[in-house]
């Protein structure tokens, strides 16, 4: 736990938030936003004085991905940036047809490179792709339950595992819930 902080004013709160939807027509769709606000007065170069607490930035996404990862729709909104000429950073069509399972980082960059992309955005877009696979995975582990299998009756290799400490293949978690992928270290 962190131990009390001294008196201090705020200076900077980013506020980032991701949220996933099953829409009836079997796709899926990934929200974000990035809500950026000062605790003072803020002299944005652009828009003058900003009071505290009105935002900075106000950027949101919406990515539309099918079950297979791929990338079927892709829109943005920039309610509050920096500069009016921050809008014309973003070619939302892109990231249609871009797989998140693989290249999903090397697709993001040149979607959004140094001179044509917005880093809030693309700093964003990169956490939708694992927002993705939470649901995804989510999803399929329901149909599967649901069906009255488990973990145990998966053929195929999940994409999680061997991503983290845990779905590690030599982990404790995989040897008592995928034991079919579980290999000892050596």
């Amino acid at each position: 736990m962190l131990e009390a902080p001294r008196r201090r004013p705020l200076n900077h709160r980013r506020t980032v938030t991701y949220e996933s939807f099953e829409r009836e027509d079997g796709l899926f769709d990934i929200e974000a936003s990035v809500y950026d606000t000062k605790g003072h007065i803020y002299s944005d170069r652009e828009r003058g004085q900003l009071k505290p607490g009105e935002p900075v930035h106000d950027i949101r996404a919406r990515l539309t991905i099918n079950d297979c990862y791929v990338v079927i729709d892709f829109a943005t909104e920039m309610a509050a940036v920096p500069f009016a000429y921050c809008r014309g950073a973003v070619d939302p069509q892109r990231l249609v047809g871009c797989c998140i399972v693989r290249g999903w980082r090397k697709a993001v960059d040149q979607a959004f490179g140094p001179r044509r992309g917005c880093t809030h955005l693309r700093d964003l877009v990169l956490g939708m792709g694992t927002v993705a696979f939470q649901t995804l995975s989510a999803n399929t582990d329901e149909k599967r339950f649901t069906a009255g299998l488990t973990d145990s009756d998966v053929v195929e290799k999940p994409s999680f595992l061997g991503g983290c400490h845990s779905w590690a293949i030599s982990s404790p978690v995989v040897k008592s819930f995928f034991p079919q992928f579980y290999e000892p270290e050596d």
